[in-house]
């Protein structure tokens, strides 16, 4: 199993805020039976220059890769690079490929709590790059979720959509919607947005026994992102 949303990378955002913390959340995802991991800490490009996600990503990167040579944990499982980009309108002026799934063409991006300005604009603009925006825990959007005939526009032009783990699992996080999304093929993908082990642990072997009947289409649709490379 691939889990493409986690924030796992250590002290680069609000997830994990140490390295044992980051080796813990991987040890938890491994215990799920997932084999592969997507890094995506938040990108907000008001706070922050491209350049400089990129530098600090990549540093709580490489301290995270030496600290599983050093204890020798979770060596067998495969990690990729990526981002949660907070939706702007000025994403289109960036070179958004450095922020989308490692080697791939897929950017998770995050919606605004109210319909955002240019919206459908921007998602055509991304697309039109040859990028594939995957709309993050779309469950949480009333703005989307309420309006059938925008899901459907999104998903006719190739917008991907994506649910959290917890939101099949709880009463919370909108997990009528996320249900009835996934039972109308407008979500393709399931992934844990973990943060930590308190509150929000990695929980995609539950969500995936609750969801049995999708079970093997929203695998299928993470191990078809991470393998999508780029020619």
């Amino acid at each position: 199993m691939i889990d493409i949303h986690t924030h796992i990378l250590p002290c680069i955002d609000d997830g994990a805020s140490s390295l044992q913390e980051a080796i813990e959340l991987l040890l938890a995802e491994k215990q799920q039976g997932i084999t592969g991991v997507v890094f995506t800490p938040h990108f907000v490009l008001q706070d922050k220059s491209l350049n400089n996600f990129i530098e600090e990503r990549n540093a709580a990167f490489n301290l995270l890769k030496k600290e599983i040579e050093k204890t020798g944990l979770c060596q067998d499982m495969e990690f990729y690079l990526g981002a949660e980009v907070r939706y702007d309108p000025n994403l289109i002026k960036e070179d958004l490929f450095a922020l989308c799934i490692e080697g791939t063409s897929y950017l998770l991006l995050e919606p605004l709590n109210d319909y955002p300005y240019n919206f459908e604009k921007t998602l055509d603009a991304i697309l039109s790059m040859g990028i594939t925006p995957i709309i993050a825990h779309v469950e949480r959007f009333n703005y989307l979720i309420k309006d059938e005939k925008l899901l459907s526009r999104l998903l006719n032009n190739g917008v991907v959509f994506q649910s959290n783990a917890h939101a099949v699992l709880s009463r919370k996080f909108g997990s009528k919607d996320a249900k009835k999304l996934i039972k109308r093929g407008i979500v393709q993908v399931i992934a844990s947005d973990t943060h930590n082990l308190e509150c929000r642990p990695p929980m995609l072997k539950e969500a995936f026994k609750k969801l049995s009947k999708y079970e093997s289409y929203l695998k299928r649709n993470a191990q078809r992102i991470v393998s999508d490379k780029l020619i």
